[in-house]
């Protein structure tokens, strides 16, 4: 028997209805820090001009930081964050936000891209320097070191005190007292604080009791209180901050924002045997700042 055999042969047509391919978002330009600048905060914000989209897609954005422009090992590198409205407002990221402290007397370079969710665009340019291609120019800004002091108050005043009488600021207007000296790191490294004063009473040397001090805190971790003149203090008039090795009366005190403070409380004991009269003393704080 020979087997029976049959064939069937049909032509196919496959016609193309899927979606277009998706168009990346262009490069952001960089605004703030400026190309080139010099700046002081160690949580800067960056900020940038949005990209575009063709698509209109929504877009997030990629920021990295680095200390070397080969961006080989960030010191801030965060992506997913959310943009706003294309061409409607620029984008800021805080770097605070992600509790990243720059390094101080350096130079950081910084780049950002977009995301439409089908991929990256193209590293940001500087919006300060047209016409270099994507991820050519990396923006860069340096960090420079801050020494800072400020008061917040300065001055105490008595008023009118007997022989023999003892004034104090301590526990400030709670205690019905004058409110101490109040004093903040304002710059952007740690420093040591060096106190001493004129003499105030004429008829007692200084470095007794007539005339003390003590550091007290006002914010929490503001300084290191184990090795700060945290009790009771005979006021100096040498400058004991310029000795060597120095003497430090606030230690470690912070430049971070809400501990970065600290009181000087004074304390007065008017001598039986001293004249009557107006009497003040100017008082020195010597700074030394240093990077930890």
């Amino acid at each position: 028997n020979v087997p029976s055999l049959s064939s069937y042969a049909a032509n196919y047509s496959i016609f193309g209805g899927g979606a277009p391919e998706n168009s990346r978002p262009t490069a952001p330009l960089t605004l703030i820090p400026v190309n080139g600048s010099s700046i002081t905060n160690r949580t800067p914000t960056f900020t940038w001009v949005n990209s575009t989209d063709a698509d209109s897609d929504i877009i997030s954005y990629h920021l990295q930081v680095d200390d070397n422009q080969l961006f080989n090992n960030p010191e801030i590198n965060i992506s997913a964050i959310q943009g706003t409205i294309p061409g409607q407002a620029d984008t800021s990221y805080f770097s605070s936000a992600g509790s990243v402290e720059l390094a101080v007397d350096t130079q950081y370079f910084w780049r950002v891209r977009a995301n439409d969710s089908g991929g990256f665009g193209g590293w940001s340019d500087s919006a300060t320097l047209p016409d270099w291609a994507n991820g050519d120019n990396h923006s860069n800004f340096t960090v420079n070191s801050l020494l800072s002091f400020t008061f917040t108050n300065a001055i105490v005043q008595f008023g009118t005190i007997d022989n023999g009488q003892n004034v104090s600021t301590f526990g400030g207007d709670a205690a019905g007292n004058q409110n101490p000296i109040r004093a903040q790191n304002t710059g952007n490294i740690e420093m040591n604080v060096s106190i001493n004063a004129s003499p105030l009473f004429t008829e007692v040397s200084m470095n007794q009791s007539y005339f003390q001090f003590k550091i007290t805190a006002n914010e929490s971790n503001s300084f290191y209180s184990p090795l700060s003149a945290t009790a009771w203090t005979n006021m100096s008039r040498d400058a004991v901050g310029m000795m060597i090795p120095p003497l430090f009366h606030v230690v470690n005190l912070s430049w971070r924002n809400v501990k970065n403070d600290f009181l000087l409380d004074l304390n007065l004991s008017v001598p039986f045997n001293e004249t009557a009269g107006g009497k003040d003393t100017n008082i020195t704080f010597f700074i030394t700042g240093y990077v930890s």
